[in-house]
């Protein structure tokens, strides 16, 4: 199984000491976060050149880029920014293909006060006309299980909606978990769209908010979905997604040594 990082674990570090981590640390790919000023400056203002250069030096090193975790949310009441949000996803595609990364994650998010139907309508057409855009490259959109989408089903008719095949599903492990669902329920919606995965383990501190912890260290269960999608051949990345924690070679290194010891005993 494939092994990736999100940038959110080192938001400080340019693209020479993240592609050296990624090596050290035997991770195959390296997920990319932007709009959040991050020192790689791999952003949509990034020149043609800069975006070749880009694509080389990862090339080079033989780390992939498997996503570009956008923040761009499509279950939303106001038109307008849904537009907005749409012709910024067009933009993204081309960054995608450019720099070679095959998905753009996106959200749904907590779009009161639509009715849940609604939103999931609105959402989907939206992502299909993204998807229509990208016909013809190599890029594809996933929504995250996030926010309202972080139930399976509700993610799932998403889906349903768009009903294209560039539109498919990031699954965050930990916020189905969060919603009470069993992972084997989860996969059940979620099969033969999941195209990726954040992984991140945690725990409740007694105030009832989740805390991110090490891999083994928490209640999130990673290694059924881990087996899951093994036993049906899965050939995408778990991706650490670990924000505002610092220290990143500490987590980088266990939670790699942590997900092959899982992985070896599958």
């Amino acid at each position: 199984m494939k092994l990736s990082f999100m940038t959110w674990s080192c938001p400080d570090w340019d693209c020479n000491q993240i592609l050296k981590a990624a090596k050290k640390y035997d991770y195959q790919g390296v997920e990319i976060r932007v709009e959040c000023n991050q020192k790689h400056k791999i952003e949509l203002n990034l020149s043609k050149k800069d975006r070749s250069l880009v694509k080389r030096m990862f090339k080079e090193e033989g780390i992939e880029i498997p996503c570009i975790a956008t923040s761009l949310q499509f279950a939303i009441p106001d038109d307008k920014e849904r537009r907005e949000n749409i012709e910024k996803l067009k933009k993204y595609i081309e960054l995608a293909s450019d720099i070679g990364s095959p998905y753009i994650r996106v959200f749904g998010g907590n779009f009161m006060p639509l009715e849940p139907k609604v939103a999931a309508q609105k959402c989907g057409l939206a992502l299909r006309e993204a998807a229509e855009f990208a016909e013809g490259t190599d890029a594809e959109i996933l929504l995250e299980t996030h926010d309202f989408f972080s139930v399976s089903n509700r993610a799932r008719q998403v889906i349903k909606e768009a009903n294209h095949r560039k539109v498919n599903i990031l699954w965050d492990i930990m916020h189905p978990q969060r919603e009470m669902e069993d992972v084997e329920e989860t996969y059940n919606h979620l099969r033969g769209f999941v195209r990726h995965l954040h992984i991140h383990d945690g725990f409740y501190s007694p105030e009832g908010k989740i805390e991110v912890c090490l891999l083994g260290e928490g209640i999130i269960d990673h290694e059924m979905p881990m087996w899951l999608l093994k036993s049906d051949n899965f050939r995408g990345y778990f991706s650490l997604e670990i924000i505002g924690k610092g220290e990143p070679e500490k987590w980088f290194k266990q939670y790699a040594e942590k997900f092959r010891e899982i992985e070896s005993s599958l």
